[in-house]
């Protein structure tokens, strides 16, 4: 799983310096991948960076992570992270990053049984 979450925050990383202005709204940017740890219930992760759509967020952004499992219609979304777009791409910089996103998957997992 660390392995995944790796090589999504180095693609988010290109994406976030390519897409995302410094500042105004913008499409979100996401990495989006399969689960491969089959015992927790989830089908997809996904690491995304989404503008701040409030008053005065004009240059913020929120990183997150999402889950869902396919084929029920539910998702569930954490904001890891807050700020302009360098502040964004030091956290996707910061070595933590990966264990606490690895930590925060199962408390996200989704049970429907």
């Amino acid at each position: 799983m660390e392995e995944l979450i790796k090589n999504m925050i180095h693609d988010l990383q290109k994406q976030v310096e390519e897409k995302v202005p410094p500042e105004g709204d913008f499409p979100e940017v996401h990495e989006q991948h399969e689960n491969p740890d089959k015992r927790l219930r989830l089908s997809h992760l996904i690491l995304k960076v989404t503008p701040v759509r409030l008053e005065g967020g004009e240059n913020k952004r929120f990183l997150e992570l999402a889950v869902m499992n396919l084929p029920y219609p539910y998702v569930c979304e954490k904001v890891v992270g807050y700020g302009t777009k360098q502040e964004i791409l030091d956290k996707l910089a910061d070595e933590g990053l990966v264990q606490r996103i690895v930590d925060s998957i199962p408390e996200m997992e989704i049970d429907f049984y």
